[in-house]
C-alpha cells in the first residue's frame, strides 16, 4: 500500500498519477487515494493546485484506458452463455462470468491456454473473412471445472476493430423449465434433474457423478421420465427438453435485465421511449393488487432479489420499478435537464402508460429524493411513502465524516469539485469490474463488516450476480447522476410532504447513525421513524418481509 506518512508530506504529482492508475488492480489502493484526498476536502480549503492538476490528468488518462475495457467488457455482460473476446493474435481481452465458472481463465490467456492451435484459429478467421458472418471454434481450454466439457464457441467479429467475441453453444436449464417439465410431465425433482442433465449433452454417467447417485439409479430415472413424457427414446425427450431451454436462453439473453438464474418469482420487463431517451422497467408482484410504485436507491437493485418479487406477491402488491437514468437500460438525462426532474418526468411517463396509479411508493436510499418529488407533483396524494435506509439532507459536515470513508468521499468530492467525484465514480466502476458479478459488493461494503456479512448469504447470491449489471452497464453514470441530487438541499420536499411518511432505518447503518434521522423529524415532524435492531445500510436485503408489510399496511 501507498505510503500516506502526514499531509505535511503530500504525494508528487507523479505518485497520485501512479497511484490512480493502479486502483484497478489493487483493492488498498482505492483506500490510499481516500487517505489522501479526505483531509483536503474536509477542510474546506482550495486543493493544492499540482494535486489538482495531477488529478485531472489521471482522469482523462483513466478514461481513455476504462472507455476501452468498458467496451470490451459490455460485449460480453450480456450473456449468460460462456462468453469471452479474443484479439487478433488470440490472447483473450475480456470474458464474462458464465466462462470464469467453468474455466480458470483470465485477459491476457493465450491461445494454447484455450486448448487451440494456432492454425485452427487462423482456419477460424478464414472462415470469418471468407465465407460468413458467424462461424465455430471449439475451445478445450487446460484448466476447467469437474463437469465442464470442451466448449463448442460461436465467434464472429467484435464491435471493435480486430476483436472477435466468441460465445458457447451450450444449453443452460432455467428453472422456468424445470418447474414447467415437472408441472407438465409430472416428473420428480429427481428426474428433472437427469432431464436437465441429458438436456445439457451429459451422459448417463456423468450425470450419475454429478448427482452422486449409483448409475443404476438414473437409468431407472431415465427410463421414467421418458416414459412421462411420452417420447420414443432418451434422446427424444432431451432434445424436446434442450429446444425449450434453447427458447427460453434466446428470450432471457435479448434481455439480460430480466435474466435471474434460478428465478422462481417472475417479472416483467419493458422500456419505452421519452424525449429520445430510453427507459426501463420491471413490474412484479400480484396483477391486480395494490399498485405500488418501486424507487431504487445505488445498492440493492429493482426487483433482482427473490425475496422482493415473493413478498411483494405474498401481500398482494403490484409493483411497478423503474430503472433509473444511468442505471439499467435508462438513460442519463441530456447535458442540461434538471437530473432530479428529468427522473419524476421518467417515472410519470412510464405510469402513463402502464396506465398503473400508485397508491404506496417504496424507495431506497437517494431514492426517497426522487420519490418525495414526484409525489409532490400529484394532483392526488399517494396514501403512503416507505424510505428504507434513507439519509437525511446533508446539513453538517459531521454527516459526512461519520460516514465510512469509502462511502462520505464521494458526497465531499462532488461537493468540491465534480470533476473529482467524476473521477472517483470511475474508479469504482474499475474496481467493480475487476471484482466482477460474484464479489462487486466488496467494493461498496468491504469496510463495513456486518453489512458485508449480510451480502455473503447464500440467499442473496442470485440477486447479488444480478444487480452488477444494473449498475455496471452505463459505466457508473446512475451514481453520478445520484450524487447531482443527493448534493442539492432537498429539505423542502421533506417540511412540505403532506403524505404519510415512514422511514425504516438499521440501528447499525454506519452511513446514517441513527441520531442524524432527527433531521427529518425536525423538518416535518409528522415523519414517523421505526429503528430495526441489528440491521444496517443492508436492511432492505435482511428484513425484507418487514419493509413489504409495511408497504401493505393501511395509512389509515
Amino acid at each position: 500500500m501507498t505510503d500516506l506518512t502526514t499531509n505535511d508530506n503530500p504525494l508528487s504529482p507523479h505518485q497520485i498519477r501512479e497511484l490512480v492508475l493502479r486502483i484497478g488492480t489493487k483493492a488498498e489502493e482505492f483506500q490510499a487515494l481516500v487517505a489522501l484526498l479526505q483531509p483536503m476536502l474536509t477542510s474546506g480549503e482550495e486543493l493544492p493546485a499540482e494535486t489538482a492538476l495531477a488529478l485531472s490528468n489521471a482522469l482523462h488518462e483513466l478514461e481513455d484506458v476504462a472507455d476501452t475495457r468498458d467496451a470490451l467488457n459490455s460485449m460480453v455482460d450480456g450473456y449468460i452463455a460462456p462468453a469471452l473476446v479474443l484479439d487478433e493474435y488470440g490472447r483473450v481481452l475480456s470474458t464474462n462470468q458464465g466462462l470464469r465458472q467453468q474455466i480458470d481463465l483470465s485477459a491476457g490467456a493465450t491461445l494454447a491456454q484455450l486448448g487451440v492451435t494456432e492454425s485452427s484459429f487462423e482456419d477460424f478467421k478464414a472462415r470469418l473473412t471468407e465465407h460468413a458472418k458467424s462461424t465455430l471454434l471449439n475451445l478445450s481450454p487446460q484448466h476447467r471445472s469437474q463437469y465442464s466439457k470442451p466448449l463448442l464457441m460461436l465467434g464472429q467479429r467484435g464491435t471493435q476493430p480486430g476483436v472477435y467475441l466468441l460465445v458457447a453453444l451450450q444449453q443452460h436449464w432455467p428453472a422456468s423449465i424445470e418447474r414447467a417439465v415437472t408441472d407438465l410431465f409430472g416428473l420428480s425433482p429427481r428426474e428433472s434433474a437427469v432431464l436437465a442433465g441429458l438436456a445439457s449433452g451429459l451422459t448417463l454417467e456423468e450425470i450419475a457423478l454429478q448427482n452422486e447417485r449409483k448409475l443404476s439409479t438414473v437409468r431407472q430415472q431415465t427410463k421414467s421420465l421418458v416414459k412421462k413424457m411420452g417420447a420414443a427414446t432418451q434422446t427424444q425427450a432431451a432434445t424436446l427438453a434442450a429446444a425449450a431451454s434453447n427458447a427460453v436462453n434466446r428470450t432471457l439473453e435479448s434481455d439480460v435485465m430480466g435474466a435471474l438464474p434460478n428465478q422462481r418469482t417472475p417479472w416483467l420487463t419493458g422500456e419505452q421511449q421519452r424525449d429520445g431517451r430510453r427507459i426501463g422497467w420491471r413490474r412484479f408482484g400480484k396483477a391486480g393488487g395494490v399498485p405500488v410504485l418501486f424507487v431504487h436507491g445505488p445498492s440493492f437493485g429493482a426487483g433482482e432479489f427473490e425475496h422482493d418479487r415473493y413478498w411483494a406477491t405474498h401481500f398482494g402488491l403490484d409493483v411497478v420499478a423503474i430503472e433509473r437514468p444511468g442505471y439499467g437500460r435508462t438513460d442519463r438525462p441530456h447535458r442540461h435537464d434538471d437530473a432530479l426532474q428529468c427522473q419524476v418526468d421518467d417515472i410519470q411517463a412510464v405510469l402513463d402508460t402502464l396506465d398503473v396509479t400508485p397508491k404506496r411508493v417504496v424507495a431506497h436510499e437517494v431514492g426517497l429524493i426522487i420519490a418525495l418529488a414526484w409525489a409532490a407533483q400529484q394532483p392526488q396524494p399517494v396514501q403512503r411513502i416507505v424510505g428504507v435506509s434513507c439519509a437525511p439532507p446533508f446539513h453538517s459536515i459531521e454527516q459526512l465524516s461519520d460516514m465510512p470513508a469509502q462511502q462520505g468521499i464521494f458526497i465531499l468530492a462532488a461537493r468540491h469539485a465534480p470533476w473529482m467525484a467524476k473521477l472517483l465514480l470511475r474508479l469504482l466502476v474499475i474496481r467493480l469490474r475487476q471484482l466482477g458479478s460474484e464479489r462487486w459488493y466488496e467494493a461498496v461494503f468491504g469496510d463495513v463488516p456486518n453489512d458485508f456479512s449480510v451480502t455473503q448469504r447464500p440467499a442473496f447470491h442470485q440477486g447479488v450476480v444480478a444487480v452488477y449489471p444494473f449498475y455496471t452497464r452505463q459505466s457508473g453514470a446512475g451514481f453520478e447522476v445520484d450524487l447531482q441530487v443527493m448534493i442539492r438541499d432537498w429539505g423542502h420536499l421533506v417540511k412540505e410532504c403532506d403524505v404519510p411518511l415512514t422511514l425504516l432505518h438499521g440501528n447499525d447503518n454506519p452511513t446514517t447513525p441513527v441520531e442524524y434521522l432527527s433531521v427529518f423529524q425536525a423538518l416535518n415532524p409528522n415523519v414517523e421513524i421505526h429503528c430495526i435492531e441489528k440491521s444496517g445500510l443492508t436492511l432492505a436485503l435482511s428484513e425484507p418481509e418487514r419493509i413489504y408489510r409495511e408497504i401493505a399496511r393501511s395509512s389509515a
